[in-house]
């Protein structure tokens, strides 16, 4: 089988959903934020990743 005929396997997959799902979500409310937060548009964006990140500390410490 050449490099053109392989199949994407399950983390193929899964990283381009994913992927594609942030992506997509960061570009499409990018210009809602922008209009509505003006110039303090950046800092909606880093609190929101500073609570995403805290969210995934928790799932770690329930997953262990």
């Amino acid at each position: 089988m050449d490099r053109s005929q392989k199949k994407l396997d399950f983390n193929e997959t899964w990283s381009m959903a994913v992927g594609g799902m942030v992506g997509g979500g960061i570009f499409s409310t990018l210009g809602v934020v922008v209009r509505i937060a003006g110039p303090w548009a950046w800092l909606s964006f880093a609190v929101a990743g500073l609570i995403a990140l805290r969210a995934g500390y928790s799932y770690v410490k329930l997953a262990t």
